[in-house]
């Protein structure tokens, strides 16, 4: 009976690879839209899947019932942190949002003293003078309430997964031949422990960014620390691109305290990001993921050209994933004897 179902030479098992390879690139294509959502919901859902097992692991509580202990724990933690600190923070966030005019009008009078006036006037003054069309504010208004109802999509996806993830990996085996279920299941495996490794490094690196950056604003006597801080702990999800993008904007904003104190700033973000990215991220990263520094900045490159700014966001877990399925797939593609 085995010659009538020959073992494929590896040179045939290569190409069956490369073509499925090209398929899968073209459904990833056509789903743009669809997948970097989806893909938050697994990110969700494998942490609070790993939040449930831990309970589990010290409690008698079966898995689903730990799962519902820590949404609920985490429903009263959000809405402890808001009860207490939630309307000085919207405060500090609404006072953030009105002293930008003021910032930007700062930094306008201190190029109008610079030898670059001349050559950054036309630029600036179409920058700060040219309004907001209404079809930008009706443009904005339909971005913020597809994000809200993406939101919620994502939550209630990741609630499912998390609910019984086993289920569902089960029926995304069932769609490749039987030969490569086992091998293809062991890497999802390893891909979720790696996901779970850099969930928890990554709310390391923003902790310690937005504390590190609250205090600093804090002592340079910038306002609005607290709420800056929170900004900077939140761009550090993305990486590179979005620590140079708060720098940017905490110097332009200190701008309305003085342009001394901007400069200062600007030290102040420099250094935390040396700190960021010499000593913080290779610690963690390395005990995370093995992924090195020039493919993350890649990463973003090109999964935000491909699924835009969530692309971004989720740049990096998600090479981690393609990185995994690369080396544990394509470079060792035996299939299963039977």
């Amino acid at each position: 009976m085995s010659g009538l179902n020959p073992t494929p030479d590896p040179f045939t098992r290569r190409a069956i690879i490369t073509v499925a390879v090209i398929g899968l690139a073209f459904i990833v294509w056509q789903l743009r839209d669809v997948l970097p959502l989806l893909f938050g919901a697994i990110l969700l859902a494998i942490g609070l899947r790993a939040l449930a097992d831990e309970l589990t692991r010290v409690t008698p509580l079966w898995p689903n019932a730990a799962l519902g202990v820590v949404v609920i724990a985490l429903i009263a933690l959000i809405g402890g942190i808001v009860w207490l600190v939630g309307a000085r923070l919207a405060g500090q966030l609404a006072g953030l949002v009105d002293a930008l005019p003021r910032a930007l009008q700062a930094v306008r009078d201190w190029l109008a003293d610079t030898p670059f006036a001349s050559l950054l006037a036309g630029t600036w003054q179409s920058m700060v003078q040219g309004g907001v069309p209404l079809p930008r504010v009706a443009g904005a208004a339909g971005v913020a309430t597809g994000a809200f109802i993406n939101t919620i999509l994502v939550i209630a996806l990741g609630l499912y997964l998390a609910g019984d993830p086993a289920l569902y990996v089960r029926g995304t085996l069932r769609l490749l031949p039987p030969a490569y279920r086992g091998k293809v299941g062991a890497t999802m495996g390893e891909a979720a422990r790696a996901l779970r490794r850099w969930l928890l490094a990554q709310l390391f690196a923003m902790t310690t960014i937005g504390v590190m950056t609250a205090i600093g604003l804090f002592l340079l006597g910038v306002p609005l620390a607290v709420s800056l801080g929170l900004v900077a702990g939140l761009t550090e999800f993305v990486p590179f691109f979005g620590p140079i993008a708060f720098g940017v904007f905490a110097v332009l904003f200190s701008f309305t305290v003085s342009p001394t104190t901007a400069l200062y700033v600007a030290l102040l973000c420099f250094g935390i990001q040396q700190f960021e990215g010499n000593v913080l991220q290779p610690v963690v990263q390395r005990w995370a993921v093995s992924l090195p520094p020039a493919l993350g900045v890649i990463s973003v490159l090109i999964f935000g050209l491909l699924f835009g700014f969530l692309g971004a966001v989720f740049a990096t877990p998600l090479m981690t994933v393609v990185m995994i399925f690369v080396e544990r797939l394509y470079e060792n593609v035996e299939p299963e004897p039977g």
